[in-house]
């Protein structure tokens, strides 16, 4: 597992674990408050896809999104 460090580390955790060819992302909004996160890491390029939503993004070496309060993500690459 390595840790990708954000503009937020305080409030927010984010995360590659690989194992076996697999590679997932999580992101984790640790606080009671909507957040502009930005997190920039090699780790993120590449192509995901949401493994609740099925969504697919692609991802360069920064990503910026919005997070709600409590509300995670977890993203499996795909490419």
């Amino acid at each position: 597992m390595q840790r990708i460090t954000s503009n937020i580390d305080s409030s927010v955790i984010a995360f590659v674990r690989e194992k076996s060819g697999h590679k997932v992302l999580a992101i984790c909004n640790l606080s009671n408050k909507q957040l502009d996160i930005t997190l920039k890491s090699q780790l993120l390029i590449g192509q995901y896809i949401n493994v609740f939503t099925n969504e697919r993004k692609i991802f360069t070496d920064k990503l910026q999104l919005t997070m709600k309060p409590w509300q995670y993500v977890v993203l499996e690459k795909t490419q």
